[in-house]
């Protein structure tokens, strides 16, 4: 047999178009690493069937040939006979170079993708049941720590049973005092009255003297005249301040005399009405000698 022919390079390359990567990348990513050694390994076996089948076929087409060039020398056979050999042998040949590009092409690249695809689910199915048992693993110390804390709690309730218990029957046995509401109302009225009437006597010694007020004259109509009454009066009022000894001494004069009776009617009306804004503090007049002379 001659020497092996060059590997068939349609069936690799191929598959390394169909899954987008290129040949001769490693991937260091520890996942792909079964994945890269199988693209190895299928690599191997689709290049040795190749170079099986290229054998075989050279084999079979020499074979052809051989018996060819034998009938063909043999004597007894006719030409006939030796034309319809060789078209039966170019047509076996060349359904075992079709058959045999089929395989090579067709049937090797999609058995190739088939086990790749296979491999690849399981591979994913491997690491999704690794992070399964990780998140299991997680929740499991979740729930162990919880049941601490519910155990904690449990024990943290039972201890606050016992203290509540206890001051309920301490509670029931200390005594409740009688009329202590009553008494503490008392107590803090009598306080509250008290801090008031302080207060009020505080306040009643710094309160200005209450205003005179007089009802509105006749002469308040003119400004002069009551500009200058007022300045009269705002002078006797500084000069003279008019007593209650000389208010009763006014009083009885005039009971006696009886002449001004009706112009001390006025300020009997005045204390009826209500006060003016006018205020001013009335100057009594201090008796004449006339009266006297009457007497």
């Amino acid at each position: 047999m001659s020497a092996p022919m060059p590997v068939n390079q349609t069936v690799v390359p191929a598959w390394n178009r169909m899954t987008g990567e290129e040949e001769g990348t490693d991937d260091l990513d520890p996942d792909l690493m079964e994945i890269e050694e199988l693209k190895q390994k299928s690599k191997q076996y689709i290049e040795r069937l190749e170079r099986n089948r290229k054998n075989s076929v050279r084999d079979i087409v020499d074979g052809m040939q051989d018996v060819l060039s034998v009938v063909t020398e043999m004597r007894g056979v006719t030409a006939w006979e030796k034309k319809d050999l060789a078209v039966t042998i170019s047509e076996v040949e060349e359904e075992v170079n079709t058959l045999a590009s089929l395989v090579s092409t067709t049937g090797l690249t999609e058995l190739y993708r088939k086990y790749v695809a296979t491999k690849e689910d399981n591979r994913k199915l491997k690491r999704e049941n690794k992070k399964m048992k990780e998140d299991k693993e997680v929740n499991e110390r979740r729930i162990k720590r919880m049941r601490e804390e519910i155990e904690h709690l449990h024990t943290e309730v039972d201890t606050l049973k016992i203290e509540m218990t206890a001051l309920e029957d301490r509670a029931r046995s200390v005594p409740a005092p009688e009329c202590v509401p009553e008494e503490w109302r008392r107590s803090l009225l009598e306080s509250v009255g008290t801090l008031v009437s302080a207060r009020l006597n505080g306040l009643e010694d710094r309160l200005l003297p209450a205003p005179n007020y007089r009802p509105s004259l006749a002469v308040d109509k003119h400004p002069a005249k009551a500009a200058s009454r007022r300045a009269t009066t705002q002078e006797g009022q500084s000069s003279h301040l008019p007593s209650n000894n000389e208010d009763k001494e006014e009083s009885e004069w005039t009971r006696v005399t009886g002449r001004r009776q009706k112009r001390k009617a006025t300020p009997a009306v005045a204390q009826q009405q209500p006060p003016t804004p006018h205020a001013a503090t009335s100057v009594p007049k201090t008796p004449t000698g006339r009266g006297k002379k009457e007497k």
